[in-house]
């Protein structure tokens, strides 16, 4: 429901209870737990002060100002990605993950900067599964 009490959305048939989370005064996370692992996490957000529900994120992994971090895996490729929550054509970036990876989900950690102007990850590398920091500059 928006903040007057009008209902934006309503869901009946998931399969878990959604986590829920007030990041801001007027945003709202909601993350639905499809099976196990962060890849089956999905995640929308909604603005309860506009009404804007965003759309569905996989494998979300952390928020800043309006911005979202998430991981994808595409065609045995490793990426993440952080885009305006609303709106793609407002701000999106595709980054490819450097380094030779064996196993679908790579990404065992990864958070905006304070500043917001870089993405720090911990990937799991190579064969022997490094956990191997890395640094992605968004600005």
């Amino acid at each position: 429901r928006d903040n007057k009490g009008n209902m934006l959305l309503y869901e009946s048939l998931c399969m878990s209870e959604p986590h829920i989370e007030m990041l801001s005064d007027n945003l709202l996370s909601c993350m639905i737990q499809s099976g196990t692992g962060a890849i089956s996490r999905f995640t929308f957000y909604v603005n309860v002060e506009t009404g804007a529900v965003s759309k569905s994120f996989n494998c979300v992994y952390d928020e800043y100002n309006g911005r979202v971090a998430y991981f994808l895996y595409l065609n045995s490729n490793h990426y993440m990605v952080v885009q305006d929550i609303f709106d793609k054509e407002a701000f999106y970036k595709e980054f490819e993950l450097p380094g030779d990876y064996y196993c679908v989900e790579a990404v065992v950690s990864c958070e905006f900067s304070e500043d917001g102007k870089t993405l720090e990850l911990v990937c799991k590398v190579g064969e022997d599964f490094a956990e191997t920091p890395i640094t992605l500059d968004i600005e």
